[in-house]
């Protein structure tokens, strides 16, 4: 065979066949790191009032597993579709930022400012299904930044204790049965970092991911819950 026909072969070779231990081809990913469920608006009705509030978290914890391809758009620069399962937990710390509204009084009442908190207690867990695309620097050097978005479903689920809970300066409280509500909305999630390669095909990151969800009915209350995550992980090429 000639020359010049093989080469057209040997061109459509390095296009379509992923380089094992290069910035192409199929890769799993692991993820742990700490995270801070961001402050979320609650509504809900303490009879004889419609209640909005904040609900804050204390710390709590976030992992994730994932499964990429990547593919080179360049010499510097990569593309990867990745899936990902990412859940996270945290402990509910307090209820703040009151307003209240008597839902008895004719017309359309102002909602009024109430200061003051109370203790809540109880455990917020979101599993998230993601896929997205990640952008990645694949040039020289061992330092490789990544930036990412995805969109998928989160399920929330709210485990609560049995517990009065009232609302400040108002008098009185409200009894809590507790108990355990989930909700499924939409998710969204933007990521930042940079990895470290410690071969072409071992890379370990420090990243920044931002959790986002649509408003979800979790125990009677409508609440908007995302969290901030601060992670490690390991990406291995296959």
């Amino acid at each position: 065979m000639h020359l010049s026909t093989l080469r057209p072969l040997a061109l459509a070779a390095v296009v379509l066949v992923p380089v094992t231990g290069h910035a192409e081809g199929l890769y799993v990913t692991a993820s742990a790191g700490l995270a801070q469920q961001a402050t979320s608006d609650l509504s809900t009705r303490i009879a004889p009032y419609e209640v909005s509030a904040e609900v804050r978290y204390d710390r709590g914890s976030a992992w994730g597993v994932g499964l990429g391809y990547e593919r080179r758009i360049n010499p510097v620069l990569s593309w990867a579709v990745e899936a990902e399962h990412v859940r996270h937990s945290a402990g509910l710390r307090s209820l703040g930022g009151f307003e209240v509204c008597c839902v008895l009084v004719q017309g359309l009442p102002k909602p009024v400012r109430v200061p003051g908190s109370v203790a809540l207690s109880g455990d917020v867990e979101s599993s998230t299904w993601l896929l997205g695309g990640v952008v990645r620097y694949a040039g020289t050097g061992s330092v490789r930044p990544y930036a990412g978005l995805g969109i998928g479903v989160a399920e929330h689920e709210a485990a609560l204790p049995a517990q009065e809970l009232g609302i400040p300066n108002q008098g009185g409280t409200v009894t809590y049965a507790g108990g355990r509500a989930s909700e499924s909305v939409t998710a969204y999630q933007i990521r930042l970092g940079a990895e470290y390669a410690l071969s072409e095909g071992v890379l370990v990151g420090l990243g920044y991911r931002a959790l986002l969800s649509e408003k979800a009915s979790v125990g009677g209350a409508e609440v908007t819950l995302g969290a901030h995550v601060l992670e490690l992980s390991v990406r291995l090429r296959m």
